[in-house]
């Protein structure tokens, strides 16, 4: 039996404010699948923000499997997301997550072991927005003057971190181990330092919680060179205290215990809903790293879109299509080109074989 978890009952969670958290008004399933231990994955429900918890299930199961799932999708052996789809070796064990839900916000952080050649633990925390259901980053928290300030401050913290295993050089007749450290901390100081790392943008990945915020920037090892590496991620904490200067107003009201909506959220990675000839449900995606996706809903499956320069400066122009095996090719079926206006994204759908246009309205 799937197991329906209470937010406010999760055990181990904290408050970010001093303040108490809101009244519950989501709640979280943890979907389980019983032929693998270890298969935890968060399935939102919400009586009062449907659209919101809809959004946030589309978003993480995407950003981790490229598809969206039913709640039987989960339990089932043949088709779970936990598995390959030519064997049943697994290639991801996720554990328990985190849920913490807050006035305006809820916080995800979903762990786990993903498998390729070797496995590695990993870990990602999410937060999204209460009422649209939109992922929300430091981006749309910082001001612009707090950003630059504090990645200048989180920088110089991180390099004094790694300029302290590189300040005596050791000598030729030393240890393999003791060289191989100093080589792996000193490629890793002049990277930092010249191509300019520990940018705060929207990837930049943080965690709220215990009235601090932890900011996480990667390692500096591979995963070959790991075992060399004493440092590993590089975490950077600031108590609210610390963190309130860097803060927009918008922020500082975002994160208090006051009912707020934040007045631009910045952040690009986003579900988009609507459709295509006023007639054809879609829903659109863009999650990672800056790749788009949509899907007619009849059908679920993922159509990729290509960004490509639009001739109009404020438009985005998109092409779609898939890729060729055989000719070793990107076969394109469609150009969009789309304008924004407030929260309504409008444009039109150009099919490549017969340039009959279509309109599409998302939002």
């Amino acid at each position: 039996m799937k197991s329906i978890i209470p937010i406010t009952l999760l055990s181990g969670l904290v408050l970010l404010l001093p303040s108490l958290a809101s009244a519950n008004e989501f709640t979280v399933k943890n979907v389980k699948n019983p032929h693998f231990s270890e298969s935890d994955f968060p399935f939102f429900v919400s009586e009062k923000y449907p659209e919101s918890a809809s959004r946030i299930n589309i978003f993480l199961q995407y950003y981790y499997f490229d598809k969206t799932l039913q709640e039987e999708d989960f339990a089932s052996k043949s088709s779970s997301p936990f598995r390959t789809t030519d064997s049943y070796r697994r290639v991801f064990s996720f554990y328990e997550p985190i849920v913490t839900e807050k006035k305006n916000y809820i916080e995800v952080t979903i762990s786990g072991d993903a498998c390729g050649a070797y496995c590695e633990w990993g870990e990602n925390t999410f937060l999204f927005d209460k009422y649209s259901g939109r992922p929300i980053t430091l981006v749309d928290l910082l001001s612009p003057k707090g950003t630059k300030s504090l990645e200048i401050r989180l920088r110089s913290d991180n390099l004094n971190r790694v300029k302290k295993y590189i300040i005596n050089k050791p000598d030729d007749n030393s240890d393999e181990y003791v060289m191989g450290e100093y080589y792996l901390y000193n490629d890793c100081y002049q990277n930092r330092f010249r191509d300019n790392y520990d940018k705060i943008d929207e990837d930049t990945n943080f965690h709220l919680s215990d009235n601090q915020l932890t900011i996480t920037f990667g390692r500096c090892s591979n995963h070959a060179s790991r075992a060399l590496d004493e440092i590993g991620k590089f975490e950077n904490t600031l108590s609210y205290e610390e963190l309130k200067p860097y803060l927009s107003n918008d922020g500082i009201q975002y994160l208090s215990n006051q009912t707020h909506s934040l007045s631009n959220i910045q952040t690009p990675y986003r579900v988009f809903q609507g459709k295509i000839a006023d007639k054809y449900p879609i829903t659109v995606v863009n999650i990672k790293h800056g790749g788009w996706s949509y899907w007619y809903d009849k059908y679920q499956t993922p159509i990729e879109l290509h960004k490509v320069d639009c001739v109009d400066a404020t438009a985005q122009c998109f092409k779609e299509g898939r890729y060729d095996n055989m000719m070793q090719k990107w076969v394109y079926t469609a150009e969009w080109k789309m304008n924004q206006y407030n929260d309504n994204i409008l444009g039109s759908f150009i099919r490549i074989s017969d340039g009959k246009r279509m309109s599409v309205s998302i939002k």
